[in-house]
């Protein structure tokens, strides 16, 4: 089940973390207002194993950008970002 929401950048910060095999990677801290929802402010982690095309997108975004934004419950429950 798939749906579509838009959001507005608020910010987007660079996170560093290690893998369960002391792996280095970073990761995208995401804050926007879901402009599908009363613009609710809320926060989503975009991980780079994820979607690729997402993950260098957003990692150029700027406070005030506008995405319409592809997403997707995966098998926990959580919304994924597809597109």
């Amino acid at each position: 089940m798939s749906n579509i929401v838009q959001i507005k950048i608020m910010d987007v910060e660079v996170g560093k973390a290690t893998t369960k095999t002391q792996k280095p990677y970073e990761f995208l801290e995401v804050s926007y207002k879901n402009q599908s929802f009363q613009d609710k402010p809320e926060v989503k982690k975009v991980m780079p194993f994820g979607s690729k095309e997402v993950y260098d997108v957003l990692k150029g975004a700027v406070k005030g950008d506008v995405f319409t934004v592809t997403r997707e419950k995966n098998d926990n429950g959580f919304w994924d970002w597809i597109s």
